[in-house]
């Protein structure tokens, strides 16, 4: 990792200068401060792992439910969930009553008009009764009405109930939206495991940068002791100036990791603070608990597999598409099936606001409605809904063989590193077991400190080396368990 080069680096320039200088200067030479120092640090370093913070609370734990009840993503689905709420009530309420107050003024004048021959017709008929009853009682004098065809002054107005009786496209768009609700469920299911995922890995990330500069500090301090050391050196003509480049070169080279990993720290801060809809500032509070918790592989491949087959929301959400396919493809078919619906009316007609000439107007009836022939219409809707089932089917191969190879490809990553942490584990021991030959060997004044700085930063780059693998474990864990459902 780039964060391991500046101890390959101060590996190489200690045996370097170990040989070069091998015989320039003896250990009675340190000074007690450096020999002091270096044994403080040589002891924080060996507790470095071990360390935990006060207290067993699981910060990862409180960051994930922090994240589900403040992200933005998960919001949004609130108010879909809403909205599908909202349309499956209103598909609800296609079963009430309709009513409709309506009204209407009108007022015309010229245009059509409709001639009644009431003279023409009357007249003759009158003059001959008369005429029978030698009377004039029949009056042989009418004229024939004229009007014009559009009612002047007229007001018709009308208060009308519709209710539907027999709909079945009512019926099954009812259905289709309580589905659709679901689905909309699963997605959101499907986010929440997606953060969980995603809060650990910035949070682990985070710690990695955070085990790294703690290293890579503790190693600047060691090398300016060193730097410290051979400016004595040459102070007192038992050196050459020349000596020093390489450890400013390695000085160098550790603040720029430094530098490189405080970069990357803040961007997990800012990504595990976005995640969690936080300022972006906020502290991140470290845990190191979680690096004590690796256990051996408990994973099983098929079991793995089978529980993704099982738990995943793709197959959930196809059986639900099908579902859904299948109730729009009933909805088409019952088109077929002729509309009832019941409807009353109760109203007032009247010319020029005279309302002497009779009572309000009742009205009762049904209405059927039938098609009878659409040009095949129906017929062309359900042969696409086939094909969509057809697709859907394929689909739903296509994710099995997607999820297997997600699933295998995390198994195998994942026994990868345990593979690695147990070869990390074997290059500690043999770094203890040589750090502790060499350390009685310097305790007895049989080896130069640079031997001791040598063997002390292989221990140092082992442990490092251990705590990286272990968080790379519990982030491809969290990743397992994110692609085989595993809630």
């Amino acid at each position: 990792m780039a964060n391991n080069l500046p101890l390959k680096y101060i590996n190489r320039w200690l045996s370097d200068y170990m040989t070069e200088r091998h015989n320039d200067f003896s250990i009675l030479e340190l000074s007690d401060q450096m020999k002091k120092h270096f044994i403080q640090v040589s002891c924080w370093l060996a507790l470095l792992l071990p360390i935990a913070l006060t207290g067993q609370s699981n910060v990862l734990d409180e960051y994930v439910a922090q994240a589900l009840a403040n992200n933005l993503s998960l919001r949004t689905y609130n108010f879909e969930e809403a909205k599908q709420l909202s349309r499956i009530e209103q598909a609800r309420k296609l079963w009430l009553p309709n009513i409709d107050l309506n009204a209407s003024y009108l007022f015309a004048e010229g245009g059509r008009t409709i001639v009644f021959p009431v003279g023409d017709l009357f007249n003759p008929v009158h003059s001959t009764l008369n005429r029978l009853t030698a009377s004039q009682n029949f009056p042989e004098d009418l004229e024939n009405f004229q009007t014009q065809l559009t009612p002047n002054n007229y007001l018709d107005a009308g208060l009308s109930v519709t209710k539907p009786i027999i709909n079945s496209a009512i019926k099954y768009n009812l259905k289709i939206q309580e589905a659709l609700i679901n689905l909309s469920s699963i997605e959101r299911e499907e986010q929440i495991n997606v953060i969980k995922f995603q809060v650990k890995q910035a949070y682990l990330n985070y710690l990695k940068t955070v085990q790294g500069i703690q290293i890579l500090d503790e190693n600047r301090t060691l090398l300016e002791e060193i730097l410290a050391f051979n400016n004595k050196l040459i102070k007192y003509n038992k050196a050459t100036p020349d000596i020093i480049s390489d450890v400013l070169y390695q000085l160098a080279l550790i603040d720029s990791e430094i530098n490189s990993l405080g970069e990357q720290q803040a961007l997990s801060r800012i990504l595990l603070n976005t995640i969690m809809n936080r300022n972006l500032e906020s502290g991140i509070i470290i845990d190191t608990t979680v690096l004590h918790r690796v256990q051996i592989d408990g994973y099983n491949l098929n079991e793995c597999i089978a529980k993704a087959l099982k738990n995943r929301p793709e197959f959930r959400k196809l059986i639900l598409t099908h579902d859904i396919n299948d109730l729009n493809k009933r909805k088409i078919d019952s088109q077929k099936h002729p509309t009832l619906n019941a409807r009353g009316a109760i109203g007032l007609q009247a010319e020029e606001f005279s309302f002497d000439d009779g009572g309000p107007l009742y009205t009762v009836g049904l209405s059927l409605g039938w098609n009878l022939f659409d040009g095949g219409l129906r017929k062309n809707r359900v042969e696409e809904l086939k094909i969509v089932a057809d697709q859907n089917a394929l689909d739903t191969d296509i994710a099995k063989q997607q999820i297997t190879l997600e699933v295998s490809q995390a198994f195998y990553n994942l026994r990868s590193l345990y593979a690695k942490l147990a070869a990390e584990e074997s290059a500690i021991a043999a770094a203890i077991t040589s750090y502790q030959s060499i350390k009685k060997k310097y305790d007895n004044q049989k080896v130069l400190l640079i031997e001791m700085l040598t063997a002390h930063s292989r221990l140092s780059t082992s442990k490092l080396n251990r705590v990286l693998a272990i968080i790379d474990i519990e982030i491809l864990k969290a990743d397992l368990d994110r692609i085989i459902y595993n809630n």
